[in-house]
This record gives C-alpha cells, structure tokens and sequence, in this order.
C-alpha cells in the first residue's frame, strides 16, 4: 500500500498489463456511503505507432479496466450489504432491539 488515508480511502501500486496507482475511497451518503475507485495506470507493453491501432488498443484496454472496476465495485456492494434490499435500513430492527 502506498498511502493509507484512514477514512478518506487508500491507495496503493498497481502492477501487470499496467503499472501505476489505484485508489478507492468511500463517499457518506445518507445511511451509506458511496464507493469511489480511480486506476491511474499506463499498458506496460509498446503501444503501436500507427495513431489509429494505438487509440483502438487504449479504447480496449479502457474498456476492460472500467468493466473490472465495475465489477470490484459491485463485489464490495455485495459483500458490504448481503440481502438487504433497496431503501431498507442498514441495521435490521430485530438487531437494534438485541
């Protein structure tokens, strides 16, 4: 990890097809919070120097990253919440009253 900023989230390198940073932080929204994620990363391979395969493979690759983000974050949605569905409270009432 490269910086741990308490609640304000984290951020830490990133290696693989691309190298850089990526960091999440959470957003407190009602009785919730928003989950927030950036990749700032370049492709560790060369890029092609035609201009036109250059954009398309960046579009690619832009898309694969936004899709696995995607999935990350509904991942820690799933695993944040459980069953709870849509407008129901954080806290079960039966657990309150325990």
């Amino acid at each position: 990890m490269v910086e741990d900023r308490g609640d304000q989230g984290m951020r830490w390198t990133v290696t693989g097809p691309l190298t850089g940073t990526m960091e999440i932080w959470c957003e407190q929204c009602m009785d919730g919070f928003i989950l927030h994620y950036y990749l700032h990363a370049e492709p560790v391979d060369p890029l092609p120097t035609d201009p036109r395969e250059c954009m398309d493979l960046l579009a690619e690759v832009n898309r694969v990253r936004r899709i696995a983000g995607k999935e990350m974050s509904f991942h820690v949605k799933w695993l944040l919440e459980g069953d709870r569905e849509a407008g129901a409270p954080a806290i079960a009432a039966a657990a309150v009253e325990e």
